[in-house]
């Protein structure tokens, strides 16, 4: 019945997971130590890419999902 509901929840749940994924990057970028420090650089640089990544596609799904809810009388005629 509500298509845009799966649209929230999905951007709901994806969003802050990626802003999560950002917040380590940024919290690997400050733990390099010296023995590790290319493998915490390679580290900070996946989780930045990923939370990069999850938070785009969780706000795409949240503007869709807006976007059908304030639509929804066009699609539910």
């Amino acid at each position: 019945m509500a298509g845009h509901l799966g649209f929230l929840i999905a951007g709901g749940a994806t969003a802050p997971g990626g802003v999560t994924f950002i917040i380590m990057a940024y919290m690997f970028k400050l733990m390099s130590i010296d023995p590790v420090e290319e493998m915490m650089r390679v580290m900070s640089l996946g989780f930045f890419i990923a939370g990069l990544c999850l938070t785009i596609f969780g706000s795409i799904f949240l503007i869709i999902g807006l976007y059908k809810y304030r639509n929804r009388e066009l699609y539910y005629k």
